[in-house]
């Protein structure tokens, strides 16, 4: 009688530690994926930044010429007027 109830209190520890050990696998498995996706985020964000940062240089390059080209053309405009 004895025996048959440790065996089944045995039993039921057993359960009881499979579950355990299931919901910390389910964690792991969360943790991974969320870590996963911030792995995605940070690639995506470096990539958004590398593009920022290359419109930016086009656009100071492009504002580099229009300034040159306005002064130029202005100069141009001087001397014509001035013959």
């Amino acid at each position: 009688m004895l025996l048959d109830e440790q065996v089944t209190l045995l039993k039921d520890k057993i359960v009881i530690l499979d579950s355990i050990l299931g919901k910390k696998e389910n964690i792991i498995i969360n943790y991974e994926e969320v870590i996963g996706k911030k792995d995605n985020q940070l690639g995506i964000s470096a990539e958004l930044s590398n593009k920022l940062e290359t419109t930016i240089k086009k656009e100071k390059a492009k504002s580099k010429l229009y300034q040159l080209g306005t002064g130029g053309l202005l100069l141009v405009v001087l001397v014509l007027s001035a013959l």
